[in-house]
């Protein structure tokens, strides 16, 4: 998935709007162009960009009248208007704009620096903004998480202690003794997800301290190509010689992993059903700067900035299972978000994922070819003890 910024520019002025495209591609943005009002409402609706820069004086539509109808479509919420006008300057024009449910106003003529200053302006507090949400999101989910393990645990648990008695009071040759048997399994099912709930609404991170990823990552690993082996798939890891130091707790990231491993177990197995050499999982780790995190691919949190002097720990997975379509790859970290119908899938795992790494100063983030692979990256701050290699 492209997260390159797109931006409608709405101009009747065929100079100016082409002089506006070329620079503002030439600066690396995806650029979407409409000569009148409605052209410009038409293309909004079907590209959803990132910010439309609207002339205020139009064929058709006033720019003004635009700006309403953006604001009017409740599916363009989240869309930066900015207006810009050669005549309509005075600040009581601009206060008109903004009363209209713009988010800016450029006075022109306006240099090609300043424009691009101020484009690059807009798109920061837009994905500061779109950050503030996602954090309003998941607190309101995470509030409602806590209520509802809380009240389905009580019940549950009487639920699962009636069946426990009657297990016992009844012998094994009784015709209800079958039925009793999947009551306590569904229960047990339906604890599974109480415990995702409460672990999303709340992932304790008490025993976080600095220490050595390679021990955590091993451990890890022994473990889990033991419990893959009965299904046939690999699970490697491949770690250099030193790694920084990440200030973690050892059993949230291993409940991380869990979750990843989990989903590329699960992907395996859809594209490959019986014994395949292919059915490989590939841990590994490596340190990155700057560059690698404004590298990675779509799909994730923006995370903390990184500056040129922070070390980074990336720890990926690699799977070369059924891959995750484009049209569901910006979805899979929202709670609650599963395409499995298995009642033990609580679309929590990734979500989960992402509020514990957040809670370490960390991202979460992944990259898939849809049939093919996927590879899931975690960042988390280190710290070198020593120089590194």
């Amino acid at each position: 998935m492209d997260d390159t910024p797109t931006i409608l520019v709405v101009d009747d002025n065929e100079t100016v709007r082409h002089v506006t495209v070329l620079l503002l591609r030439q600066a690396g943005h995806r650029v979407i162009e409409a000569a009148t009002g409605e052209q410009g409402l038409s293309l909004a609706a079907a590209h959803h960009p990132n910010i439309v820069l609207l002339d205020v004086v139009l064929p058709d539509l006033d720019g003004l009248e635009v700006c309403r109808r953006i604001r009017a479509n409740p599916a363009l919420a989240d869309v930066f208007v900015v207006l810009a006008s050669s005549f309509r300057t005075s600040s009581d024009q601009q206060a008109l704009g903004l009363w209209a449910g713009a988010d800016g106003y450029v006075p022109r003529p306006v240099g090609n620096a300043e424009l691009l200053a101020r484009v690059d302006a807009f798109l920061r507090i837009r994905r500061t903004e779109s950050a503030l949400r996602q954090q309003e999101k998941l607190a309101a989910v995470a509030t409602l998480a806590a209520g509802a393990a809380h009240e389905i645990n009580n019940p549950l648990m009487g639920i699962m202690g009636y069946a426990e008695l009657l297990q016992e009071r009844l012998g094994s040759e009784s015709p209800l003794r079958e039925c009793i048997d999947e009551i306590m399994r569904e229960a047990q099912r339906v604890a599974t997800i109480v415990r995702s709930l409460g672990s999303f609404a709340d992932p304790p991170i008490s025993d976080r301290r600095w220490q050595a990823p390679a021990a955590i990552l091993r451990e890890f690993a022994v473990l889990m190509k033991a419990s893959l082996r009965a299904e046939r798939v690999r699970f490697e890891i491949e770690l250099p010689a030193e790694l920084p130091e990440i200030s973690c707790s050892a059993a949230h990231l291993r409940q991380v992993l869990l979750h990843l491993l989990s989903n590329a177990r699960e992907a395996l197995s859809e594209k490959y059903p019986g014994v395949h050499p292919d059915k490989v999982v590939l841990l590994s780790a490596r340190p990155v700067g700057p560059d690698g995190l404004e590298s990675l691919g779509p799909g994730g949190d923006a995370g903390p900035e990184p500056t040129p002097a922070t070390a980074w720990l990336r720890i990926t997975l690699d799977d070369h299972g059924s891959g995750i379509p484009e049209e569901i790859r910006a979805a899979v970290f929202e709670p609650f978000f599963t395409t499995k119908s298995h009642p033990e899938h609580s679309g929590l795992g990734l979500a989960t994922s992402r509020r514990i790494l957040q809670e370490h100063g960390g991202r979460i983030s992944l990259e898939s070819v849809p049939g093919q692979w996927t590879r899931v990256h975690v960042d988390l701050p280190a710290r070198w003890v020593s120089s590194p290699p």
